[in-house]
């Protein structure tokens, strides 16, 4: 016998907002995020007595389908939980993530996207893709070579190594082993 599905009485776009303020906070996203039910209960809060009645599971797959599909379910569904360069750059995590859900950065994304013809350009892979941001230097104005496909892997590994340099104030990998500014990771 099959169960009856909640009925989702307010906007996905307002539980979107409630999902990326509660992950944001929680520090993580996605699986991990909806794995924890404090997580799930900490959204329910967030959008307020309208969700009282929904179950935890149901509000949880609904979570979960609504981030593997967002441009079907209020867009922005994704959250970067440690602001990648934002604090790099001196920018607020806050104004950081409002600026990957502008217009100008959509546009852009899709451009990067294509170019690397929706491949990860370290594995080649074609599923999970992000737009990595090899340099912060021109934000809001971003040249093609300023960006590089990742996948969620090679991604993660990059930000590990990004974090790992500046933490022990070294100039980077290069493709000439000298640390100056032409590396393929790190503009």
């Amino acid at each position: 016998m099959k169960t009856q599905q909640s009925e989702f009485p307010v906007p996905d776009a307002v539980l979107r907002d409630a999902y990326r303020k509660v992950a944001l906070a929680a520090g993580m996203y996605r699986e991990r995020f909806c794995a924890r039910t404090e997580n799930i209960e900490a959204v329910k809060r967030e959008v307020g007595a309208a969700y009282a009645h929904v179950p935890v599971d149901d509000l949880r797959e609904r979570i979960i389908t609504c981030a593997k599909s967002p441009d079907r379910h209020g867009g922005g569904w994704s959250v970067t939980v440690d602001g990648h360069g934002a604090e790099k750059i001196g920018m607020p995590t806050r104004e950081y993530l409002d600026y990957l859900q502008s217009p100008h950065w959509r546009a852009f994304r899709l451009t990067v996207l294509k170019w690397w013809d929706y491949r990860c350009c370290w594995c080649n892979r074609q599923d999970d893709i992000d737009v990595h941001h090899r340099t912060y230097e021109r934000l809001g104005r971003e040249l093609l070579q300023d960006c590089i496909c990742l996948c969620r892997t090679c991604h993660k590994s990059a930000d590990r190594c990004r974090k790992y340099i500046q933490a022990h104030d070294v100039d980077g990998p290069t493709e000439d082993g000298d640390g100056d500014s032409d590396s393929p990771l790190f503009g």
